[in-house]
């Protein structure tokens, strides 16, 4: 069997009404024959063609969009043009034909057209704006509309060639679903590579592909696996192989990719479920108690966390122990606990300024049957450590420099509220310390947690402070982290983030800094470094030469670039 996935060039109008009915949210076969006018059966056939396009899914008894690179790009087109007069027949042929600028006769043969039919459709396209003209050759002024015919013409080929494959994704590479064992073009990726890190499952009758073959790494394998994802029991099963591997993945990383592909959210929702937070989406995962009985068939051990009254009794039972006065300061999930927007923790955030705080509460910590397992090695000026227990939740404890990234800063002090647990005064830093904290470290579910901060009401004055506090402390170049993590919150949240635009600029200014220690000695060479308009480039340098941070000699009506 080949699926046809050029099927969509004969799409007709019920079917571009089917897909813009779903962009109002969910809704099932008979909910959609009622919207767009259709008997049941004309709409279950319809659907069924989107789904096999890869533009739809079927999740709870309901068709969604999926996704998908190329139904996300139809989403925009949609959004500017007139679907129903664009897509289908011969315009599309013709808009088919010129994803790379092509003449009338090179369209004409492409496309199977005469030339006169060709020149009538362009003017027609022309008039929608959806085409150009450069004197020589005819264009796609939409970069949209291009992104998804590329993708149309990838899956056509694709189909056309391999038996039974199913195209997942197609946009800069492709990913293939196969039948198990069937002959196809691509490096073994997602479930068909989970045995080799230690999860035997999701290959037993399908194998999937990346196509350019290429070799992928753990992180791609993983993000690829919930891509491609049919089911709740995939999904968790992909969260059991992130438990398995956790040790050896780039968390950023796979963000990213998770970001690339248009599925952060379902990411984020895993990192939820192995947190025992609560998922945007529950029923993308099996249920709690089954994703334990799941992992523990792996050898992975996942429990509960623990809530604010067991925190306190960590910090009373360490206190009690301690043979001076010891002031620490908390952070992570913690103080999310007590502002309200998190109900359990799996580990507790300390930090301590001196190395003699950090022994004793270590030694205290051993007193009450906790065992190190992730110490920093001996000598180590700022030592750090991981001490697990087998009831008690796990506590992360730092000196000076957090995760070796931030320091306690004179607004984080000044702003943090106080409580003392016999000998141990514990620092409770406030939201906006956290926010930052968790943009830089970029561990495990943070990112959740700096949405749930998002949509609280913080002080985004103190949070600049705080920043620009670290950037004088530690230096600059954790901005960039900040920076990405911030964009992806005002994204998912759709709020407002005051401080994006100044740190922004930040960036932008020490890119150049760093550009000029690199080399670049003008602001043309600049671009080879940042890609943003040389005026730009251009205001960013005199500002930081305004700040003493570069030097600038003008040599006639060029500017040169040095190292402060």
């Amino acid at each position: 069997m080949i699926i046809d996935l050029q099927k969509w060039e004969r799409m007709k109008k019920k079917a571009i009404r089917v897909f813009q009915s779903l962009l109002r949210g969910p809704a099932t076969v008979r909910e959609i024959a009622n919207e767009v006018g259709l008997s049941y059966p004309a709409a279950a056939v319809t659907i069924k063609d989107l789904i096999k396009e890869g533009l739809c899914e079927r999740k709870n008894g309901q068709v969604v969009i999926r996704h998908s690179a190329k139904a996300q790009a139809l989403i925009k087109v949609l959004s500017r043009y007139r679907g129903e007069e664009l897509l289908g027949g011969n315009r599309e042929k013709v808009l088919g034909a010129i994803t790379s600028p092509k003449t009338v006769k090179e369209i004409a043969g492409r496309a199977r057209l005469s030339e006169q039919t060709v020149y009538r459709l362009l003017r027609e396209l022309k008039g929608m704006l959806a085409v150009g003209f450069d004197g020589k050759k005819y264009f796609l002024r939409d970069e949209d509309l291009k992104a998804f015919l590329e993708q149309k013409l990838m899956d056509a080929r694709t189909a056309g060639e391999e038996t039974g494959v199913v195209i997942l994704h197609s946009n800069g590479f492709t990913l293939k679903r196969a039948p198990k064992g069937a002959r196809t073009r691509g490096a073994p990726t997602a479930f068909s590579r989970f045995a080799e890190y230690g999860v035997d499952y999701g290959a037993e009758n399908r194998d999937f592909f990346i196509d350019p073959p290429r070799e992928v790494g753990l992180e791609e394998i993983l993000v690829h696996a919930l891509l491609a994802s049919e089911n709740s029991l995939d999904r968790t099963m992909c969260a059991v192989l992130y438990l398995k591997n956790r040790g050896r993945i780039d968390l950023a990383r796979t963000r990213r990719l998770a970001r690339t592909l248009g599925i952060l959210d379902r990411w984020l929702d895993l990192e939820s479920l192995c947190r025992g937070a609560p998922l945007r989406r529950p029923e993308d995962f099996l249920p709690w108690q089954e994703f334990v009985e799941k992992a523990a068939v792996y050898g992975v051990e996942v429990s509960p966390p623990g809530g604010l009254e067991e925190v306190y009794g960590v910090f009373q039972r360490v206190g009690g122990k301690l043979k001076r006065k010891i002031s620490a300061y908390c952070f992570g999930e913690t103080i999310l606990m007590l502002a309200g927007l998190k109900e359990r923790t799996k580990d507790i955030d300390l930090a301590v300024e001196r190395v003699e705080d950090f022994q004793e509460i270590s030694g205290a910590l051993g007193e009450l049957g906790y065992r190190s397992r992730a110490s920093a090695p001996a000598g180590e000026p700022e030592p750090s450590d991981v001490l697990v227990h087998p009831e008690l939740p796990r506590i992360d404890l730092f000196t000076g420099r957090i995760c070796r990234a931030l320091g306690i800063t004179r607004s984080m002090r000044e702003s943090a509220r106080k409580s003392c647990f016999g000998k141990l005064e514990v620092n409770f830093l406030p939201l906006e310390a956290v926010l930052l904290l968790k943009a830089v470290t970029g561990r495990e579910g943070d990112l959740s947690d700096m949405e749930a901060i998002i949509r609280s009401k913080i002080d985004w004055r103190l949070f600049e402070r705080i920043y620009w506090e670290e950037i004088e402390s530690v230096g600059g170049q954790f901005c960039f982290t900040l920076l990405e993590a911030l964009e992806i919150l005002q994204e998912r949240t759709q709020a407002r983030v005051p401080a994006l635009r100044r740190v922004f600029r930040h960036c932008l200014e020490e890119g150049v800094r760093l550009a000029v220690e690199m080399g670049a000695r003008s602001v043309p060479e600049l671009k080879r470094y940042l890609d943003f308009p040389e005026m730009t480039l251009r205001r960013a340098a005199m500002s930081l030469a305004r700040g003493g941070k570069i030097r600038l000699i003008r040599r006639g009506r060029r500017l040169e670039l040095l190292p402060a």
